[in-house]
């Protein structure tokens, strides 16, 4: 796929982490999509590309993440108005202190950090298909656990934001296994999760951390390099840590994977 071919898009690009991949992009010549939750972070991130990439096809999309169903419209949408769609990079996230539901009544972590990828992937995967050598990089975690399948949304279990995140973050390498597996299954499309690193953000605040080790620039290389390198041809449903393939816990127990798949995919209104 040449530089020219390049679309792609980020959820997630108007924070710290999102806005240096969105740099990354635009640094190789993609077309960038970015759709965004917040008007003024978003226009502050068109001016910065504009100012250092002035040449880069920027499509700036409002986009309510809390509303699965609009989520479902936008990938209908971006099928149509970019049928050379080839980069999907899922990286939006949020950490509320106390449990709260969206408007369908979903858990707000599992509906924005988990069903919004899930969303995402399954809405654009015909035209992901289309496209030869098409990517998709989900941003996960190494702070990840406490995955009860049976209490998806903490209904059972008292509320705490870093259980949930944990399993969110879970939930994100189990659902790229799922999706190389069935969704992507004998394409030419690479689905991988990745570990960004721990970066100085209102997320990590929002977990109840102080300073990150890393830059955001260093914790966008990694979903980069998934999406962009060479030497991830042909490698689906891996779990990568500082461009690395590592090896994951989750990723042995495949019936658990698509089981956790297609709930999730209940949810989504596809």
């Amino acid at each position: 796929m040449s530089r020219a071919e390049l679309v792609c898009v980020i959820t997630g690009a108007t924070g710290q982490i999102g806005t240096e991949i969105a740099m990354g992009m635009a640094k190789e010549g993609a077309t960038l999509i970015l759709p965004y939750r917040n008007e003024k972070k978003a226009k502050e991130l068109q001016n910065s590309i504009k100012a250092k990439y002035p040449s880069t096809q920027l499509f700036m999309d409002p986009l309510d993440l809390s509303s699965l169903e609009a989520v479902k419209n936008y990938t209908e949408l971006l099928s149509k108005r970019h049928p050379n769609l080839s980069i999907l990079i899922n990286n939006a996230a949020t950490v509320p202190s106390t449990r709260e539901e969206t408007g369908d009544g979903i858990e707000v972590q599992f509906n924005t950090n988990v069903l919004v990828y899930v969303s995402m992937m399954v809405g654009l995967a015909k035209v992901l298909k289309s496209n030869t050598g098409s990517r998709v990089v989900n941003v996960a975690s190494e702070y990840a656990g406490d995955f009860a399948f049976d209490d998806l949304q903490f209904k059972r279990r008292l509320y705490n934001k870093n259980a949930a995140y944990r399993q969110s973050k879970q939930m994100n390498r189990m659902v790229t296994y799922a999706a190389a597996s069935t969704l992507f299954k004998d394409t030419s499309v690479t689905v991988n999760a990745c570990h960004p690193g721990v970066v100085t953000s209102q997320l990590l605040t929002g977990l109840g951390f102080g300073h990150g080790f890393d830059s955001a620039a260093k914790g966008a290389q990694c979903p980069l390099f998934l999406a962009l390198s060479t030497k991830i041809e042909g490698i689906t449903g891996k779990y990568f840590v500082s461009c690395n393939e590592k090896n994951c816990p989750w990723q042995g127990n495949p019936d658990a994977n698509v089981q956790l798949w297609e709930k999730c995919i209940t949810y989504t209104k596809h």
